[in-house]
């Protein structure tokens, strides 16, 4: 059995070992343009690429083989999903471009106060 300021110090340890820092959390981004940077990286991969592949692939032999029935040779419909595609991943890429990189946004620092000896937590009172 352990005694009570040897428990406080394995709790404090324990602590401090999972605790994650909102400052390092926190991302200033509006809701917007974290999505166009989702959705910026998700179209730039190859999971993207082959799904789409594949996808096309079932459309056109689904309609060669005559299991699907609404929509007949030329792919009207197919045509314009492909176009509204192009079109809102060519927007949100070039929204997420417009947006300095995550390495030059300002973090906020309320959380957390410097010194020389340590860094204090001003919420949880730990120090690291």
């Amino acid at each position: 059995m352990t005694s009570r300021g040897t428990q406080d110090l394995i709790n404090e340890a324990i602590a401090r070992l999972s605790h994650r820092h909102p400052r390092e959390l926190t991302d200033t981004r509006n809701f917007g343009v974290r999505m166009a940077a989702k959705v910026a990286n998700g179209a730039g991969s190859w999971k993207f690429i082959i799904s789409y592949l594949v996808f096309s692939a079932l459309y056109t032999v689904g309609h060669q083989a005559g299991v699907f029935h609404f929509d007949p040779y030329p792919y009207q419909f197919y045509t314009f999903l492909v176009s509204v595609l192009a079109i809102l991943l060519a927007q949100t890429i070039l929204l997420f471009q417009n947006q300095p990189p995550i390495s030059k946004i300002r973090l906020p620092t309320t959380h957390m106060t410097r010194s020389l000896k340590s860094t204090r937590c001003s919420r949880c009172r730990l120090t690291y």
